[in-house]
């Protein structure tokens, strides 16, 4: 009597090994995009919470030989893969082109900012030393909100709210 299996068995089991292995590297994609718009959104909150402490530390940056101590994000809708981040050097509370920019930060790949609101363009600033904080734009408001999605699953979003006290929030 011969033991062993027979070619039927072996193709059975290969076959749920192999859906098995494409089930699990979908999900795996889906998961990786899923990562980098929560990694996204966490670090556009901490770059904002960034400049809002250097405001509060009333850090003082050279800006071509005046002291520049307020510190802003800059988003556009025409910037739909990275934000800007700088040092109000004319204190007018919007990005100009008087002001010392940080380098850009870029979002993950495959992570976009899908809508800007109160408008296409604006800026969120922090005066020293409390800090105020200001949000200039076509439109300025009480609250902003930057929606990031993914490129791939647009229904896939975390939402970055800042209001005019300060507070940062991730939804």
């Amino acid at each position: 009597m011969n033991k062993g299996f027979t070619m039927i068995e072996l193709i059975v089991v290969m076959s749920i090994v192999g859906i098995l292995s494409s089930a699990l590297f979908f999900n795996w994609r889906s998961g990786e995009a899923t990562f980098a718009l929560q990694n996204s959104a966490y670090k556009l909150a901490q770059n904002i919470r960034e400049m809002q402490e250097m405001a509060m530390e009333a850090k003082e940056i050279d800006c071509n030989g005046y002291t520049g101590s307020s510190f802003g994000v800059q988003f556009k809708s025409s910037w739909p893969t990275y934000y800007l981040l700088f040092v109000d050097c004319n204190d007018n509370q919007v990005q100009d082109a008087n002001d010392k920019i940080f380098p850009t930060v870029n979002l993950e790949k495959g992570v976009k900012i899908s809508n800007l609101s109160p408008a296409s363009s604006f800026s969120v600033v922090f005066v020293p030393p409390d800090p105020l904080t200001y949000i200039k734009g076509s439109s300025s408001g009480t609250e902003a909100q930057i929606t990031l999605s993914l490129e791939d699953y647009p229904s896939k979003q975390k939402i970055i709210t800042i209001n005019t006290s300060g507070m940062i929030k991730i939804k």
